[in-house]
C-alpha cells in the first residue's frame, strides 16, 4: 500500500529531500551548540584568568573562529601566508602584559588596531580549542607538544607561555610528579628564556618577570620536582639554568629595585646551587 505525503504518493526523491533537510537542520543546531559551548568556555576562563574587558572580548570573539590546523598557523608564524600578509611582523612583536592581553605588542603604531585583534584572536582561538587546565602531567605533556616547538618563535612561545600561565598551584603539584619528564622542565626553561630576552622593556614588563620568578619557586617546592632538578640535569642544562636565573635576577633588581619579588631570594638559591 502506499503512503501518501499530503495529497500525492509520497516519492523516493521526497524521502532523499526530506533526509537532507533535516540532516542540514541538526547540523546547524550542532553548530549553534558547539558554538554556544565554546562562547560560553571561552567567557568562563575570561574571567578565571582576570582579563580585562578587551581580553574578555577577544577570548569571546576567538570562540567563533573555525579551527586552524597547525601547518596554516605555522606558515602564519613564518610570514608566510600572504592572505595574513601585515598582520605579523616578528621584528614589532614583544611579549608584554602592560601592552595587551596576550603580550604581544611592543609599539601601537607600527600596527593598528584591527592588526593587533586579528593576532590575539589567533592566539586566543588556538588556547580555546584545549583545557588549560591540567589534571596530570600526561594532560600538561598533550598540551605543550600540541604548541611547543624547538625553533620558539613569538606566536608559539606565546601561547606556550599562556599555558604555563593557566595553570594554579593544584595543577602544578599534579603536573610535576615523579612521572614527569625532565626534559620539559628544560623546554619551560626555553619557552621562558625567550619571554624575558623578547620582553625586556624597562618599567613594562615587570608581571611577565614576577610570574617567572613565582612559577620556579612554586617548583621548587615540590619534594617530587626537587628529586629530580637540579640534580638530573647535565652539567651543560645546569649551566644553561644559572645563567638564566643569573639573568632574570640582574634584570629585576636593575629595573625594578623597588619591587622585588618575595620569592626572589630564594629561587637564586635553589636553582644555583
Amino acid at each position: 500500500m502506499n503512503r501518501t505525503y499530503g495529497e500525492k504518493p509520497l516519492k523516493q526523491s521526497d524521502l532523499v529531500l526530506s533526509v537532507t533537510k533535516t540532516r542540514e537542520e541538526l547540523e546547524e543546531a550542532i553548530d549553534y551548540e558547539n558554538k554556544r559551548s565554546n562562547i560560553d568556555s571561552a567567557k568562563k576562563r575570561a574571567v578565571l584568568y582576570g582579563y580585562d574587558y578587551e581580553g574578555f572580548r577577544q577570548m569571546v570573539l576567538g570562540a567563533h573562529l573555525f579551527s586552524i590546523k597547525s601547518n596554516d598557523l605555522n606558515k602564519f608564524s613564518q610570514g608566510e601566508d600572504s592572505s595574513l600578509s601585515g598582520i605579523y611582523d616578528r621584528k614589532k612583536v614583544v611579549l608584554n602584559s602592560e601592552q595587551t592581553t596576550f603580550n604581544n605588542v611592543n609599539d601601537l603604531s607600527m600596527r593598528n588596531q584591527q592588526e593587533t585583534e586579528a593576532f590575539n584572536i589567533i592566539i586566543a582561538e588556538q588556547l580555546g580549542k584545549s583545557e588549560l587546565i591540567a589534571k596530570n602531567f600526561r594532560e600538561f605533556r598533550k598540551n605543550f607538544d600540541k604548541f611547543y616547538q624547538k625553533d620558539l618563535n613569538e606566536v608559539t612561545a606565546q601561547i606556550v607561555y599562556m599555558l604555563l600561565k593557566a595553570q594554579n598551584y593544584d595543577s602544578i603539584k599534579k603536573i610535576f610528579m615523579m612521572d614527569f619528564d625532565i626534559a620539559y622542565f628544560n623546554k619551560i626553561l626555553d619557552v621562558f628564556d625567550f619571554v624575558f630576552k623578547n620582553a625586556i622593556v624597562p618599567n613594562k614588563n615587570i608581571e611577565e618577570m614576577l610570574f617567572i620568578v613565582h612559577f620556579l619557586h612554586e617548583l621548587s617546592k615540590l619534594k617530587d620536582f626537587q628529586f629530580q632538578v637540579p640534580g638530573f640535569l647535565s652539567k651543560a642544562e645546569k649551566q644553561y639554568l644559572k645563567q638564566f636565573i643569573s639573568n632574570i635576577n640582574e634584570q629585576i633588581k636593575q629595573n625594578f629595585p623597588e619591587n622585588l619579588p618575595p620569592e626572589l631570594e630564594d629561587v637564586v638559591k635553589y636553582y644555583q646551587k
